[in-house]
């Protein structure tokens, strides 16, 4: 699994980021035509978000041969929140180390994660998403899409699961990278004040 998430990642990486490149070395080109100067603190900011933007896509969008291999079950589409993984934790348990628990951790924390980035890099890049609401709503729309998506992939093939729980443990990644790159600016604040 591992082996095909790295390789989803590193064929959307060298397919997308030269692209990337060159579009930005055209605005670049077009800026600098217009006299506005380009900051490089900027870009690689920008570069680091499309990075992670092509990460997060990779891990949760592009179809992998696992996934296809699966038989597709009507328990792979969860609308009710909370209860399926709680379910998942507490129906796996015992006195040994269960793998499934293990798995529904994994994917709880996993989800978790997977968003933390988007919370703390957000307000980096844009001063709109300053703000706890406006980077929010973003994790909640971008989460959305993302099981929106794999929902309609399920139609090409691909048995990856729409869930719920997703949106609600990436939302709540968002949330706390957000308050990480807040804690991070007060601590910069503080020390550019001394």
């Amino acid at each position: 699994m591992l082996t095909q998430l790295a390789r989803a990642i590193i064929l959307s990486t060298l397919i997308c980021f030269p692209v990337w490149i060159a579009a930005r070395v055209v605005i670049d080109i077009w800026r600098r035509r217009l006299g506005e100067a380009t900051s490089m603190k900027r870009e690689l900011l920008l570069g680091s978000f499309f990075l992670y933007a092509l990460v997060v896509m990779s891990v949760t969008i592009v179809p992998l041969r696992m996934s296809m291999s699966r038989v597709p079950g009507s328990s792979d589409i969860n609308v009710v929140p909370v209860v399926k993984s709680l379910k998942c934790i507490f129906a796996h348990r015992s006195g040994r180390q269960d793998p499934m628990m293990r798995l529904c951790v994994q994917n709880i924390v996993g989800n978790i994660f997977l968003f933390l980035p988007l919370g703390a890099l957000l307000p980096l890049v844009s001063k709109k998403f300053r703000t706890l609401k406006s980077v929010m709503l973003v994790a909640l729309i971008s989460s959305v899409g993302i099981e929106l998506a794999q929902l309609l992939f399920r139609l090409l093939g691909s048995v990856r699961s729409s869930d719920i729980d997703d949106v609600l443990l990436n939302t709540m990644g968002a949330f706390l990278g957000f308050i990480v790159y807040t804690m991070v600016k007060n601590v910069y604040v503080v020390r550019a004040a001394c």
